[in-house]
């Protein structure tokens, strides 16, 4: 294969070189010299050659690669390498860039791809992310709102959740979630981010006590009561992360928020078992998380989801949850963002010996998710 004669995908990188090099050949460079380097991507006919840059650090990761030439890129000496894929993985990242749609056998090969696979990886899913929204970051300026850090569950990896006699264990105030909302109007925040634990008063007679006493029976009725009041009093549109609903509970929350979400996690009931993460949790069991996000769909709410990965599931029940929340949109259309959430290692968690998803396998499953969604 030579310069400027690759198909639609190439696998040129070229590697900004800061350690010297024999003149009869190269060797791959030092692990520090690595993190640095740029890494890019060649692709397009000869015609319309471009590089794009993809991301860092990959380079070192499965050589041999072979040097193509010597040449200057924005001023800079660097070498253009080749790096092949496996039998038919260019085929099917060359057919997603065309617009092809990636189906969950393909993706199961997918999110397997090899180390040197990732950057050809990574620059299909950025070529598809572009033809949909083409270089476009959002964000809503937001005050993160902590109704309460009160939940009957017990995820192996939540740092949010306290218990009722532990010193951080906190439920606002009305006059505490005023006085904070008015604080961000003040600073230029546009939406306030209600987060709270899930039905809490089912599992704490203490909590309960307090909800009756401020005229409530349940969290989401109180929730409810505070998006109401933050929005008459300050104009700052509420987003609610309140955990499983019923289709009586989302009717509700509607009428003031103007979007809620809950994170898919995973598909997988076997996280339900003792010694997994979602153990003592009954509101991780997966078909009823998938029920609240559906319902949500058939109210017209707008919805954030999303799954964390490294938490003791397997690379096809990613794939498998991304395709859950896909299938979901394709019906419905209300789901506004998907978050990849990595699972970190804390210290007072009970998977603190747990071991993290690495960077190469946040990176794979995040170019994976693009070429299955949408971009």
């Amino acid at each position: 294969m030579a310069w400027g004669a690759s198909p639609a995908v190439g696998f040129l990188w070229a590697v900004p070189w800061r350690v010297p090099h024999p003149r009869d050949g190269l060797t791959m460079p030092s692990p520090r010299v690595a993190r640095e380097a740029a890494v890019w991507s060649y692709y397009g006919p000869e015609d319309n050659t471009a590089l794009v840059h993809v991301g860092t650090a990959l380079i070192s990761l499965s050589p041999p690669l072979s040097v193509f030439k010597q040449t200057r890129l924005r001023g800079r000496p660097v070498f253009l390498i080749h790096n092949r894929l496996r039998p038919g993985l260019e085929e099917l990242l060359t057919n997603s860039i065309g617009q092809e749609e990636v189906s969950r056998e393909e993706a199961y090969r997918l999110i397997r791809a090899a180390a040197s696979e990732v950057p050809a990886l990574m620059l299909s899913a950025s070529l598809v992310r572009d033809r949909y929204r083409p270089r476009t970051i959002t964000y809503s300026r937001k005050v993160f709102v902590p109704l309460t850090n009160l939940c009957r569950d017990v995820c192996g990896y939540c740092t949010f959740v306290r218990q009722p006699d532990d010193p951080a264990a906190n439920t606002m105030t009305p006059e505490q979630i005023l006085a904070s909302a008015r604080a961000a109007k003040q600073a230029g925040c546009k939406e306030a981010l209600f987060s709270l634990g899930d039905k809490p008063e089912l599992k704490y007679p203490s909590y309960r006590r307090w909800l009756k006493y401020r005229g409530y029976d349940t969290t989401l009725a109180y929730l409810r009561d505070m998006c109401e009041l933050v929005h008459t009093e300050t104009g700052l549109l509420p987003h609610v992360n309140p955990g499983l609903m019923t289709p009586e509970d989302i009717a509700s929350l509607r009428d003031v928020s103007v979007s809620a979400g809950i994170m898919r996690e995973s598909v997988s009931p076997r996280l339900l078992k003792p010694g997994q993460a979602h153990h003592r949790c009954p509101d991780k069991v997966p078909d009823q998380r998938l029920a609240t996000i559906e319902a949500a769909g058939r109210a017209k709410w707008a919805f954030t989801t999303g799954i964390l990965i490294g938490i003791g599931e397997t690379l096809e029940e990613r794939i498998d949850s991304l395709f859950a929340i896909k299938e979901l949109h394709e019906r419905y259309g209300h789901i506004q963002e998907v978050i990849i959430q990595n699972f970190r290692t804390k210290p007072d968690i009970a998977m603190k010996d747990h071991p993290e998803p690495t960077l190469l396998d946040m990176l794979r499953t995040i170019a994976v998710a693009r070429l299955i969604l949408g971009g």
